[in-house]
């Protein structure tokens, strides 16, 4: 339900992000809400870095080229909004003002010289090396693609491929080159952000100390003690996000594309990681907890959202051309597992049924290098379809695991052996269960579970869907697992035993 709700209020957050970005270029901004946006764009610039980082990076990676445009354009409204409040005589804030203590330490040549040390190791080093690398790269996938696109036609006349497989390698080659010549022009906007910063920076110092001797009354080296102080902090609130940016362009252009098959935004564990961070910091001698500790509080509950609700159960949004746009997008990172299962061990069709089953019952179905890991185990379909699809759930046992024992242990009330031998029974006779056995099944099930929302059931995997179908018309929600899904790094607890001759 929540995530369905931040899909829903996602335009106005988009709408509210555009007004507020507009508003930092017209107007004066008040100096809590300043220190709040500062430090939320330098938590965004580590989430970013983290996320390039991570061995199987979110969707966030893919929209890499658009996350550093728009990061630059954001930064340099903050910019524009910190300067007018340093010059203007009102007051810049309080982070401002610790990054800059924190950095001078009463000492401005000191604050100038560890700044001026940060923006040339971003130039000389991380921009200008990513950018080279970036260039290369998006020179040798443009002069590589027509010969690549010759290969591709061959192989297909040869018979090795199929024309669907052509169609993906191609839309492979032409994304591969696409991105490449986006990273090259982002990792340009990165250089010359870092660049802008140095002028602002510059623009501050002088002008600040001009107006500190000329309408202030400061003698000239308070004007300049004073204004370097501010001058350095907010250059560093600005080269800091801007070189965690540098990196994770470099990071992504230095190493092979991973297109990401985790539909997640961002990985929750990153967006912890990122809270605590910004805790520790804002804890940290001389620096505003107030700031720091709105941004960790909400970096911890954006991780505890629902980031993409339509893998869970939105059965509807599973059709042929979904599974389709994610076998073609797989083929990118995973070409050999593609052509290993689809279609030699399950067409599209038959891939689509089989996520619409899973998602029936809570289960992800987005992560298709998963799934068709899980069918390459399960081997092929055969005849007995309900075994082979119960074989690819048990193969899908680390995926049900973080889904429904997030934190690796799960309380489950348990179906007894007489009960267990009563469905064996009935279902040896028909493929369901019957009306009449199913409303006493789900009347016991309601009087020995109590009054929770959610009921976990454990029960043996040749009754465990024949049970989940006949519970999902009761009044609650209704999880129902096999032992052999869960496997050994769950710790499951044993609330109660479901049997009446218990």
């Amino acid at each position: 339900m929540m995530g369905r709700a931040l899909v829903r209020v996602g335009p106005w957050l988009r709408g509210g992000a555009l007004a507020l970005l507009l508003a930092a270029l017209i107007a004066p901004m008040p100096a809590a809400l300043l220190d709040a946006l500062l430090v939320a764009n330098l938590a965004a610039s580590l989430v970013v870095l983290l996320s390039c980082a991570a061995p199987r990076p979110p969707r966030v990676v893919n929209a890499l080229p658009a996350v550093l445009l728009v990061g630059a354009l954001v930064r340099l409204a903050l910019e524009l909004a910190a300067s007018r409040a340093i010059l203007g005589g009102g007051s810049p804030g309080a982070v401002i003002a610790a990054f800059g203590s924190v950095a001078v330490r009463g000492d401005a040549v000191v604050g100038a010289a560890v700044f001026v040390i940060l923006t040339v190791v971003q130039l000389v080093v991380v921009v200008q090396g990513g950018e080279r690398v970036a260039e290369v790269a998006a020179r040798f996938a443009l002069d590589a693609m027509p010969g690549q696109q010759l290969a591709i036609d061959a192989t297909a006349r040869g018979g090795a491929i199929d024309a669907r497989q052509a169609r993906r390698e191609r839309e492979a080659l032409e994304q591969r080159a696409q991105r490449a010549g986006a990273m090259d022009g982002a990792m340009r906007f990165v250089k010359g952000d870092a660049v802008a910063g140095v002028v602002i920076v510059l623009v501050n110092l002088i002008a600040g100390t001009l107006l500190g001797i000329s309408r202030g009354g400061l003698a000239p080296g308070a004007a300049a003690a004073r204004y370097a102080t501010l001058a350095i902090g907010q250059g560093l609130l600005a080269q800091v996000p801007s070189m965690l940016l540098a990196v994770a362009a470099a990071l992504s252009v230095s190493r092979p594309l991973v297109r990401s098959d985790d539909r997640r935004l961002v990985a929750s564990s990153t967006l912890r990681a990122c809270a605590g961070v910004m805790l520790l910091v804002g804890l940290a001698p001389g620096f505003p907890l107030w700031p720091f500790a709105l941004v960790a509080v909400a970096l911890a509950a954006l991780s505890l959202l629902p980031q993409a609700p339509e893998e869970l159960a939105v059965v509807d949004r599973i059709d042929i051309d979904d599974t389709e746009r994610r076998l073609d997008e797989l083929s990118v990172d995973a070409p050999a597992l593609v052509r290993a299962t689809s279609p030699a061990l399950i067409s599209a069709t038959e891939l689509t049924a089989l996520r619409r089953w899973l998602a029936e019952e809570e289960v992800p179905s987005g992560d298709l290098r998963a799934l068709l890991e899980a069918v390459l185990r399960a081997g092929a379909a055969g005849d007995a379809a309900e075994r082979w699809r119960s074989r690819v759930r048990e193969a899908l046992g680390p995926v049900l695991a973080t889904r429904f024992a997030p934190q690796g242990e799960i309380a489950v009330w348990m179906i007894g052996p007489t009960l267990e031998g009563a469905l064996r029974d009935e279902l040896a006779r028909r493929p369901t269960l019957g009306a009449a056995p199913a409303d006493d099944l789900r009347t016991m099930v309601d009087g020995g579970c109590g009054g929770e929302e959610t009921i976990t059931l454990l029960a043996a995997q040749p009754v465990r869907r024949a049970l989940w179908e006949s519970l999902r018309a009761g009044r609650r929600r209704c999880v129902v697992l096999a032992p052999e899904e869960l496997g050994a790094t769950v710790k499951i607890t044993v609330r109660g035993v479901l049997d009446p001759m218990g």
